[in-house]
């Protein structure tokens, strides 16, 4: 063990720098081959930054009570910096038990100062810290490996209105070029941060683990922020904003790479607060905004957007970042849409969007805004001031899920090529179930629609596959007395033709898909014949119609070209 009061004089009460002292102490253990620096309580001023340039250092103080604090007359100083070199950094060093004070400059200004800044060192540990007033960082980890990182807290300072610019930063000075390429596999543990800006910042590093986190205090950016970092896992946390976004995935090309993140995680978190487009930063704001990040990740994860402003949404995945998954998150009343998707392959379930503000009419609660293979399943989507689920996706699956109490539509396919099953919409202000011109070839299969103000199902894209078991559409037994056109929502139909002959005219076979089947009666007792027609050049069983007369029915099926058969 080593004590700073054997190498110089030790000033507990902050008048006189002790900073000789301390430094003495770390030298000595340096050139013993490693050694504890034990700190006392006290105020321990400093008039130049800590520096531990050798493996095996480790300082130890007596908590919250053993105070490092930067004089504040002294800018431009780190605190403690701990650093080896590219080629050889240094290994196992240690800071336990202390407090860290900056200089009080918290506007975010200068860049490479901070409370703690860690470069080229392996196997660092860090645990039982609180900062504040750091100029920039808190905690700044840079291009080194496996750092362990516990019970950590930033907070208010005195001498700033927070505890610094960023809390934690995890970065690559040699943005993967050098030979230790992209550096990781950090432990991050029972975080709490007070910052206007980044809780927690990952650049360019890999394989990064962070876990019970609790934020506040972010304003001006994004409180999470991943650049360029692959498989990196946020867990537990909650963050309570006062202006800023909540997570936020990127490449930076002004980090001098255009890397992308991949394989994000975001699991257990709380997230609330003010979500504004009004911020210092230009990038639009939103809850979670996912760009350049594919295979991210959402599970069980709960954003209160319901002080959000501008055009802006719960959750955005941009083009550049497919493969998106959701699940079991819920998103209460985002500005515009819940989630947007704009790239392929996302997967969205049980997840709830509650009183989506935006009223757009090619948007929705859940929104797919294009691409293909998308799953919407098992989500409940409730009280949009729009539709609830619009899918402009082709290839895309809308199965199990629960719409009401939406402005517009329940649902809405847009696209080519969709499958709609099992899902329930009800007590939408238009309809239930809409599908537009370009949406050809719809499957829908099994779906409730009920009490929708315009109507429960209207479709109007080419060749619909709809099956009887749609509930909310015209009855399977319905009764007509008067002429009329078979749609596609029509199966089995009893014609009165009591008073007058009736024709019932059959859709074009090329708008229906191929087995498309109706049943057609003259009601017995009729004192009229029912002629069925087709429609333009059609034929029924090659003939230009066909008579029932009372008490025959025929079951007919197309071909979806131009023919229909009778059974």
């Amino acid at each position: 063990m080593f004590k700073p009061s054997d190498y110089g004089t030790v000033d507990a009460t902050g008048s006189a720098s002790s900073r000789a002292a301390i430094q003495g102490a770390i030298d000595a253990a340096a050139a013993a081959g490693g050694g504890t620096v034990v700190l006392p309580a006290g105020t321990l001023k400093l008039d130049n930054t800590l520096n531990i340039t050798t493996s095996g250092i480790t300082l130890v103080g007596e908590g919250y009570s053993t105070l490092l604090t930067v004089a504040a007359s002294v800018t431009n100083k780190h605190v403690i910096w701990i650093r080896g070199t590219s080629g050889t950094p240094i290994k196992g060093v240690g800071v336990f038990g202390v407090r860290i004070q900056g200089h009080g400059d918290d506007s975010g200004a200068t860049a490479d100062r901070h409370g703690i800044y860690v470069q080229w060192c392996d196997w660092l540990h860090v645990s039982d810290v609180w900062a504040h007033d750091c100029t920039f960082a808190a905690l700044k980890i840079d291009d080194c490996e496996h750092a362990v990182v516990s019970d950590f807290t930033v907070i208010a300072g005195t001498r700033g209105t927070t505890g610094g610019w960023y809390g934690i930063e995890m970065t690559n000075f040699n943005k993967g070029a050098g030979v230790r390429g992209y550096s990781g596999h950090h432990s991050l543990t029972n975080i709490t941060t007070h910052v206007p800006e980044h809780s927690v910042a990952v650049y360019l590093c890999d394989d990064v683990t962070v876990d019970n986190v609790t934020a506040t205090g972010g304003q001006n950016d994004y409180t999470f922020n991943w650049t360029g970092a692959q498989r990196v896992s946020l867990s537990n946390f909650t963050c309570n904003t006062n202006g800023g976004g909540y997570v936020f995935t990127e490449y930076d090309p002004t980090l001098g790479t255009s890397r992308a993140c991949a394989d994000l995680v975001f699991a257990n978190g709380y997230c609330k607060g003010l979500v504004t487009a009004a911020a210092v930063q230009i990038r639009d704001l939103h809850g979670a905004y996912v760009t350049y990040s594919p295979d991210t990740r959402f599970t069980n994860v709960t954003m209160d957007c319901s002080a959000q402003t501008g055009a802006v949404d719960g959750i955005f995945a941009d083009s550049n970042s497919p493969r998106l998954r959701v699940h079991g998150c819920n998103i209460l009343s985002p500005i515009r849409d819940g989630i947007r998707v704009n790239a392929d392959g996302a997967f969205i379930s049980n997840t709830r969007v509650y009183n989506s503000r935006g009223s757009n009419a090619s948007a929705g609660a859940i929104n797919l805004t294009t691409g293909t293979q998308h799953h919407i399943q098992g989500c409940r989507v409730e009280t949009s001031a729009g539709n609830g689920i619009y899918s402009n996706g082709s290839y895309v699956s809308v199965s199990d899920n629960v719409v009401s109490g939406c402005t517009l539509d329940g649902v809405v396919i847009a696209a080519a090529d969709n499958i709609v099953r099992n899902n329930v919409s009800m007590v939408n202000t238009a309809w239930g179930l809409r599908t537009g011109a370009s949406a050809a070839r719809t499957r829908m299969v099994n779906n409730f629609c009920v009490t929708n103000t315009a109507g429960n199902f209207t479709l109007s894209g080419a060749t619909p596959f709809v099956d009887r078991n749609n509930r909310g559409v015209t009855a399977d037994l319905a009764a007509r007395s008067s002429s009329f056109t078979l749609t596609q929502m029509d199966y089995i139909v009893v014609v009165d033709a009591a008073s007058a002959a009736r024709v019932v005219t059959l859709p074009a076979a090329t708008a229906c898909l191929n087995g498309k089947t109706y049943i057609v009666k003259n009601k017995a007792g009729s004192a009229n014949n029912v002629t069925v027609s087709p429609t333009g050049a059609d034929t029924i069983d090659g003939a230009a119609s066909l008579t029932l007369t009372a008490g025959q029915f025929a079951t007919i099926t197309t071909d979806g070209t131009s023919l229909w058969n009778v059974y």
